[in-house]
């Protein structure tokens, strides 16, 4: 019924994860150490990755379920600096993300926009910071989504939908009209999280 219809009115900003880590040497480090990050691929689907280093040709691949690895070589004999070139230099050689070096300081920025699920070191004894969260806005609460009406977002821009970690929704919106309007029918069962690679206004509706 329409007196069931609530609606929240969020702003939404311009901006992709941007993750630093600050390396150790490759003497602290055990070969199969990894952190996992996450980036959103031009498709819009999320990438779920895990970063290890091999030191030495030891191996010892974690191979954590679900996701997929970027393996980083190093050796044992490398400053925290080298170790952190080597890195910078997997990371941006990767389409999902984008890399820069500062001594033992690397920083990656996630190539698209939008929200996603933020880097932990897992035991690199790497310390991690997300200097610049992804876009997104939240409805906390458990919802039927029935719209999502967006202001002017300029020539085009990606719109995901997120329930929890699943991603319910893509899509690529451009041209006229403005605003857009997205129908949908849409059961939220944890909380929804709607990203857009656009600074504008986003009207969620939804029924409770």
């Amino acid at each position: 019924m329409i007196s069931n219809l609530k609606y929240t009115r969020k702003t939404a900003v311009d901006s992709a994860e941007i993750t630093t880590v600050l390396c150790l040497a490759g003497s602290a480090i055990t070969t199969g150490d990894y952190f996992t990050i996450t980036a959103i691929a031009s498709t819009g689907e999320l990438v779920n990755n895990y970063v290890w280093f091999d030191k030495d040709s030891g191996g010892e691949d974690p191979a954590p379920s679900g996701l997929t690895g970027i393996e980083v070589d190093i050796a044992n004999t490398d400053t925290n600096a080298q170790v952190a070139t080597k890195l910078k230099n997997v990371m941006d050689a990767e389409a999902n993300y984008g890399a820069t070096v500062a001594t033992a300081t690397v920083t990656i920025t996630n190539a698209q926009k939008g929200c996603v699920s933020d880097a932990v070191d897992v035991n690199t004894g790497s310390t991690i910071t997300i200097t610049t969260q992804g876009t997104q806005v939240v409805c906390d609460n458990k919802c039927l989504l029935k719209r999502i009406i967006i202001s002017d977002i300029g020539t085009s821009c990606l719109l995901r939908v997120v329930d929890g970690t699943t991603v319910l929704l893509t899509a690529t919106l451009a041209g006229t009209p403005i605003p857009r309007s997205i129908e949908c029918d849409i059961k939220i069962a944890t909380s929804l999280e709607v990203s857009i690679s656009a600074t504008a206004d986003i009207i969620i509706v939804y029924e409770e």
